[in-house]
């Protein structure tokens, strides 16, 4: 995906090109589908990656409410998450999901 060669491209001007153009289909794909669990968890994705823990849990408040199983094993398992991880949002969002 787009999301994942900004990040291999890292804090170059190519990532960044890459991130804002995924910004823009993935925000595209929400509009389209906001009841989509997967559009909101992506989203979700790049917003953690951009260091945004605000938009981060309001796509993952989405994506849980849509979701048929979320959890929290699912946010841990995903590195997207890294830059957020120990802020006070989304360590309370998480904590509110079942195992």
């Amino acid at each position: 995906t787009l999301s994942d060669q900004a990040r291999l491209k890292g804090n170059t001007a190519e990532g960044a090109r890459l991130s804002s153009e995924a910004g823009l289909k993935y925000a595209e794909a929400v509009r389209i589908k906001p009841d989509d669990h997967m559009v909101n968890f992506n989203q979700a994705c790049l917003c953690a990656l951009r260091g945004d823990s605000t938009g981060a849990i309001k796509h993952l408040t989405l994506w849980a409410k849509h979701c048929p199983s979320p959890s929290q094993s699912k946010l841990d398992g995903d590195a997207d998450f890294h830059r957020i991880r120990n802020t006070r949002e989304f360590c309370t969002f998480r904590e509110s999901l079942p195992q």
